[in-house]
C-alpha cells in the first residue's frame, strides 16, 4: 500500500511537472523560431525595396535601414546588407564602378580566381566593424555558398549553418548566422513578373550573433530550465547553436521538438530544472511515506487475519477498525501536507469512514470521520454520479483497480478529484471495503479546460471569417467537419462520413494530386504547414475554389503526426475576381500590342518597362534597344522640363492624365514631333507602380500645320512676317512698352524708284531685288525686332526697347548705308536706296495707340520723299538725314 500511495502521488507530480514544463519548453521554442521567422520577413521588405528600385543606391539602402529601426524591433542583429551576384569577365569593371563612387579602398576579397564570385556591396551600419566586410566574396565560403544557392533554389530565406563573422572583429571566435534572400533585378528581365525571372543579381541579408539574439528571447523564458538547440539535428559539439546550464532536477524527463527554419532542422532539447521542479511541486516524500506505512500495516494484519478464518478476520477487522480510527489523527497530520483524502467505505456497514483531509478535500465540516454512503453521492456531481457508481460496480465484478476523475459540490465551488481506489474481499470472495485516495486536481483541470474553451473560441473565430474547420485524429483516421464547411459545401451533418479519404474524394481530379503532395510534406515534417488552392466538389455538383489551410497540432515521440486542425475557406470570388483580371490583361495585352499608335509602359525611373511594335516603328529602335533607354533618353532637351514638370503633378496628385506635343529624337537623329498622353497606373494600395504612354506620332501634321501658319502670317516671296502678323506684334509690343516704361521706335521703309526697276527690268529682277533688300536689312536689326513686308516695295520695322530716341536713328542710318552697297543681279548692277519714316514712343505717354504711332511714321516718310528720297526722317524733328543727288540714283 505504501508504493501504492507513494506512486499515485509521484505519477500526479510527473504528470503536474510534465505538463507545466512541456508548456514552458513549447513557448519558448516557439517564440525563438518566431524571432528567427521575423527576420525572414525583413529581409522580405528589403528585397522588395530592390524591385521597386532597382538601381537603389548606397545613400537610399542607408535611409531604407534607418526607417526599419532594427536595433529597437531586432535586437541581436550585426548588419542588414546586399551581396551582388558578379561574373568572373564582369570583376574588375565592378571594383572600378565602385571606386568611382567614393569607396577608393574598395576590392573584392579573398584574391584568387573562382567561377563566380559576389560582392557584399551594401551594409548597414556603416560601423568601422561591419565596413571590414565591404567587397567580401561571401561565394568563397562553403556554408555561406550552401545557403545562398539553396535560397536561389527556393525563393525563399535561408539560413547558413553557424559561421565566423567576418566583419565583427573581435579578438577569439564569434559564432554567428547569416540568412539570405535572392533579388531577380537583371535588366534583361525586368519586364517579367518577378515569380518567373531566373537571373539572380544578388541576395539581401541578414547577419547576427547566435547568443545575442537567443539570449534576448529567453529572458522573457527564465523558466525554461536547461536548454540546448541543435542544427540539422547534429547533436553534436559542432552542430552545438545555443546552450543554456542549470541544476537539473530529481525527476529525470527531457522533451526534443525539431523545426524547419530558413531551409535547416532546429532541434530543441529542454530539461526542467530543480528550481522549476521545486516551484511546482507539491509534495513531502517523508508525509508520503508515512501515510503508506501506516495503511500498509493495517492492510497488512488484515490479510493475515483472513488467512487464518472467517472468524478471526471479522474479529481482527473490527480490531483494525478500531486501530485505524486511533490512528486517524495521526494519519490527518500526515496527509494534511499532501493534501491526499483517505477513505474507506464498508459495505456491510454501508457507511464512508473519512480520515482529517478528507473532510477538506470534498469540502465536509471540520471534524467529520464518517457519513452514510448515500450522503457521500450527494458530494458528486450530478453529472458524473453514474460514471462514478459503474466505476465502483466494474471494480467489485471485475477484481481491479478503480480509478476516476469526479466532479464535487465543494460549497459554493465545484472541484474536480482524481480518485484511485482498490476492493478487498473476504475468503469466499465477496467484497468487504472499498479503500480510496482521492486528491484535488482543479488546477490542471482547469487549465485542461482553458485550453478547450481557447480551442474552441479561435475555430469559432475561424468560423465567424468564413472558413470551415477539420480536425483530423491520425491514429484513428477520424475526421471531424464544422458545420460552416459542411454549409459552405452544401452538405448536411452526415453526409460526408468523417474518414479522410472520403474528403479526398471530393477534391477535383486536376488538383488531387497537389493536395496529396502537400497534406503528406506536413505529415512528414518537410514542410511545417499545409497550404493548398483546389476545387472541390458541392452537393449541388458545382466546383468550389477552397484555400485550404493546416498544421499538425500534436506529434508522438516518434515525431508521428496525431492530430492535425485545418480550415477550408471559399476563395471562388476571389479566382472569379482573377478570371476577370486575366481577361482584363489579355484584353490590354491584345490592344496594347496591336494599337496602330505608340504604346509603352513607364517606370518611375523613367525606364521603358514595355514598349509596343508601333513605338518601336516611331522611333526605328528594336525593342531590345528601347528598353534600355528611358524617355529622358529620346526626348529634345528644349521639352524636357515641361514633361517632367506634368509627371510631378501627376505623382503630387496634381493631375489625373496629361497631354503635350513633345519632340522625341528617331534613331537616325531626325526630330519627330508627338502628341503625348500619359496617366497613372496604381496597385490596389493606391500606390503607384508606373504611367501609361499613349504616344502618336504628328510630324506630317505639324508639318502642314507649320506650313499653313507659314502661309498665312509670311510673305511668299521674302519669309518676312506680313501685314496680319506684323499688326499682332506691334500691339503687344505697344502695351508692354507702357508697362515698363521703354522706348519703341516704329520705322516705314520705301524701296526708292522701285516701279522703274520693275518696268525696265521686269519682275524677276525686282523680286531678286526685294529678297536682297529684305535680307541686308535683317542682318542691321535684332532678333527682338521685326521687319516686316507689307506692300510691294514697302516694308515696315518695329525696334523693341531701344535705349533712346536717337538710337532709332542710327538704326535706320545703318539700314541705308548697308542696302546702298552694290547689288549685282543677272548681269545688272544697282545701288539700291531708301526712304524711311521713324515714328517713336518715348515710353511715357499711355494714350499713344498703334493708330497714332503708324500715323506719324507713314508722315516721316512722307516727308522724306517730299525732299528727295534716299534719306531718314523722324516725326516731330526738323532734320532729314538724306544722300546727295548725285547718289540718288538707283541703277550704276
Amino acid at each position: 500500500m505504501t508504493f501504492f500511495v507513494a506512486g499515485k502521488i509521484a505519477e500526479t507530480e510527473y504528470f503536474r511537472l510534465e505538463s507545466a514544463y512541456t508548456i514552458m519548453f513549447n513557448q519558448a521554442a516557439d517564440a525563438v523560431v518566431g524571432k528567427v521567422n521575423a527576420y525572414g520577413e525583413m529581409l522580405r521588405a528589403t528585397q522588395g525595396l530592390f524591385y521597386v528600385a532597382p538601381d537603389l543606391s548606397r545613400e537610399d539602402f542607408a535611409n531604407f535601414y534607418q526607417s526599419l529601426k532594427l536595433e529597437e524591433n531586432y535586437h541581436g542583429i550585426q548588419g542588414l546588407g546586399y551581396v551582388a551576384a558578379i561574373a568572373p569577365e564582369d570583376k574588375q569593371a565592378h571594383i572600378n564602378a565602385v571606386k568611382q563612387l567614393g569607396l577608393t579602398d574598395y576590392n573584392i576579397f579573398p584574391e584568387g580566381e573562382r567561377e563566380q564570385y559576389s560582392a557584399n556591396l551594401y551594409i548597414e551600419p556603416m560601423t568601422s566593424k561591419n565596413i571590414r566586410a565591404l567587397g567580401f566574396d561571401m561565394y568563397s565560403d562553403s556554408s555561406r555558398k550552401v545557403a545562398m544557392d539553396r535560397a536561389i533554389v527556393s525563393g525563399a530565406a535561408t539560413l547558413t549553418e553557424k559561421v565566423l563573422l567576418k566583419q565583427d572583429g573581435s579578438a577569439s571566435p564569434v559564432n554567428g548566422l547569416l540568412m539570405y534572400l535572392p533579388v531577380f533585378i537583371d535588366p534583361s528581365e525586368s519586364n517579367l513578373p518577378v515569380e518567373l525571372r531566373t537571373v539572380n543579381s544578388g541576395w539581401v541579408y541578414a547577419v547576427f550573433r547566435i547568443d545575442d539574439v537567443l539570449k534576448d528571447v529567453l529572458a522573457t523564458h527564465t523558466n525554461v530550465g536547461l536548454l540546448k538547440i541543435y542544427d540539422d539535428a547534429d547533436e553534436q559539439s559542432e552542430g552545438l547553436l545555443f546552450s543554456q546550464s542549470g541544476t537539473p532536477s530529481k525527476v529525470n524527463f527531457s522533451l526534443q521538438k525539431s523545426y524547419d527554419i530558413g531551409g535547416r532542422t532546429w532541434s530543441f532539447v529542454g530539461q526542467p530544472d530543480r528550481q522549476f521542479a521545486e516551484n511546482v511541486s507539491r509534495s513531502n516524500p517523508a508525509l508520503i511515506w508515512l501515510i503508506g506505512s501506516v495503511i500498509s500495516l493495517l492492510f497488512a494484519l488484515v490479510i493475515a487475519a483472513i488467512a487464518n478464518s472467517r472468524a478471526n478476520a471479522l474479529r481482527i477487522a473490527a480490531q483494525m477498525t478500531k486501530s485505524y480510527r486511533q490512528n486517524a489523527r495521526r494519519l490527518a497530520l500526515a496527509t494534511e501536507a499532501a493534501e491526499i483524502a483517505i477513505w474507506e467505505w464498508e459495505v456491510e456497514s454501508n457507511m464512508i469512514l473519512l480520515d482529517k483531509m478528507a473532510s477538506n478535500v470534498f469540502g465536509l465540516k471540520s471534524g467529520t470521520e464518517q457519513l452514510e454512503y448515500s450522503e457521500f453521492e450527494k458530494l458528486i456531481y450530478e453529472a458524473d454520479l453514474l460514471a462514478f457508481r459503474v466505476a465502483v460496480e466494474q471494480a467489485m465484478q471485475q477484481h481491479k483497480t478503480m480509478e476516476i476523475r469526479f466532479r464535487i459540490h465543494h460549497g459554493n465551488e465545484t472541484r474536480m478529484l482524481h480518485t484511485s481506489a482498490e476492493v478487498y474481499f473476504n475468503e469466499t470472495g465477496q467484497s468487504v471495503s472499498l479503500v480510496g485516495v482521492s486528491y484535488d486536481i482543479t488546477e490542471d483541470w482547469l487549465h485542461q479546460k482553458t485550453i478547450l474553451e481557447t480551442e474552441q473560441r479561435w475555430k469559432h473565430a475561424l468560423e465567424g471569417s468564413g472558413a470551415g474547420v477539420w480536425d483530423w485524429n491520425v491514429p484513428n483516421n477520424v475526421v471531424v467537419f464544422s458545420e460552416q464547411l459542411l454549409s459552405t459545401l452544401g452538405y448536411l451533418p452526415g453526409d460526408i462520413v468523417g474518414k479522410m479519404e472520403n474528403l479526398l474524394k471530393l477534391i477535383h481530379p486536376q488538383d488531387i494530386e497537389r493536395v496529396t503532395a502537400d497534406i503528406n510534406r506536413m505529415l512528414s515534417g518537410e514542410k511545417p504547414e499545409y497550404r493548398n488552392e483546389h476545387r472541390i466538389l458541392s452537393k449541388d455538383g458545382s466546383w468550389k475554389w477552397m484555400l485550404g489551410s493546416a498544421t499538425v497540432g500534436e506529434r508522438d515521440a516518434d515525431n508521428n503526426a496525431i492530430r492535425v486542425i485545418g480550415t477550408k475557406t471559399d476563395i471562388s470570388w476571389r479566382k472569379q475576381a482573377e478570371l476577370a483580371l486575366q481577361q482584363s490583361e489579355e484584353r490590354f495585352r491584345n490592344a496594347f500590342d496591336t494599337a496602330a499608335i505608340g504604346m509603352a509602359i513607364v517606370g518611375l525611373d523613367g525606364r521603358w518597362l514595355e514598349v509596343n511594335g508601333a513605338l518601336c516603328r516611331m522611333l526605328g529602335y528594336s525593342e531590345e534597344e528601347l528598353m534600355g533607354k528611358t524617355f529622358v533618353d529620346v526626348t529634345h532637351p528644349d521639352d524636357l522640363d515641361l514633361d517632367l514638370e506634368y509627371v510631378q503633378k501627376l505623382l503630387n496628385g496634381d493631375l489625373e492624365h496629361y497631354q503635350m506635343e513633345k519632340r522625341y529624337f528617331h534613331k537616325t537623329g531626325d526630330i519627330i514631333f508627338v502628341l503625348l498622353s500619359v496617366s497613372l497606373v496604381r496597385n490596389e494600395k493606391g500606390e503607384v507602380i508606373h504611367f501609361i504612354s499613349q504616344i502618336e506620332d504628328v510630324t506630317a501634321r505639324k508639318s502642314e500645320s507649320d506650313r499653313i501658319r507659314q502661309m498665312a502670317y509670311h510673305d511668299t516671296l521674302t519669309g518676312l512676317p506680313n501685314r496680319r502678323l506684323f499688326d499682332e506684334r506691334i500691339g503687344h509690343t505697344l502695351a508692354h512698352a507702357k508697362r515698363v516704361g521703354y522706348p519703341i521706335a516704329l520705322m516705314f521703309v520705301d524701296v526708292d524708284h522701285f516701279k522703274q526697276i520693275n518696268d525696265t527690268h521686269g519682275h524677276d529682277v525686282g523680286d531678286e531685288i526685294l529678297k536682297a533688300v529684305a535680307d541686308r536689312m535683317t542682318h542691321c536689326l535684332r532678333q527682338t525686332d521685326t521687319l516686316s513686308r507689307v506692300g510691294g516695295d514697302e516694308f515696315v520695322i518695329l525696334l523693341t526697347e531701344i535705349k533712346k530716341p536717337e538710337d532709332a536713328k542710327g538704326v535706320a542710318e545703318h539700314i541705308l548705308e548697308t542696302v546702298s552697297q552694290p547689288l549685282h543681279v543677272h548681269t545688272h548692277d544697282f545701288r539700291i536706296t531708301l526712304s524711311i519714316g521713324v515714328a517713336i514712343f518715348s515710353g511715357d505717354l499711355e494714350t499713344e495707340t498703334v493708330s497714332e504711332l503708324t500715323k506719324k511714321a507713314d508722315l516721316a516718310l512722307y516727308e522724306v520723299k517730299s525732299a528727295g528720297r534716299n534719306g531718314v526722317h523722324i516725326f516731330g524733328s526738323n532734320h532729314i538725314k538724306a544722300e546727295p543727288k548725285a547718289q540718288k540714283k538707283n541703277k550704276v
